[in-house]
């Protein structure tokens, strides 16, 4: 379902703290990704390089916004694919281990602490092992 110029508006309201009608240019990725796109942070880094200056004004983001950015429901097939390779036994599972092996070398590399938080948010068994679909289905929710 398509993001309404009501939501985005309302979003961005959130963000503008001192209500100038302007984000803070280092905003502009988490406001994106509020919206449930899911930019890579190359792309973030390009979008706040051509900002320019410490703001960006509404219809500016909005422009940023409306570019073609892949959804966390468009990662989720190679999410599973990734997975399902670390899963040596077959069982749907992987170590948190190997999770932090997979998201620290991976793609855009995560930081261990947010491995961890990551990590905390799906079931654990005793043995140090998490269901990947669980986790996929966190992810692109």
């Amino acid at each position: 379902m398509a993001t309404s110029d009501a939501e985005i508006k309302e979003c961005f309201k959130c963000f503008d703290t001192d209500n100038d009608n302007k984000l803070l240019v280092s905003d502009i990725g988490q406001v994106i990704r509020a919206l449930g796109k899911a930019p890579l942070q190359s792309e973030v880094e390009a979008m706040e390089e051509e900002a320019g200056g410490e703001t960006v004004d509404y219809d500016t983001f909005v422009k940023f916004y409306q570019r073609r950015m892949k959804k966390p429901r468009d990662l989720e097939e190679d999410m599973r694919r990734a997975f399902k390779a670390m899963d040596a036994s077959g069982n749907g599972t992987i170590t948190t281990a190997e999770l932090n092996m997979l998201l620290c070398s991976l793609g855009e590399p995560l930081f261990g602490d947010e491995v961890d938080s990551l990590a905390r948010c799906v079931n654990v068994d005793t043995e140090g092992n998490l269901s990947y679909d669980e986790l996929v289905d966190l992810l692109v929710k």
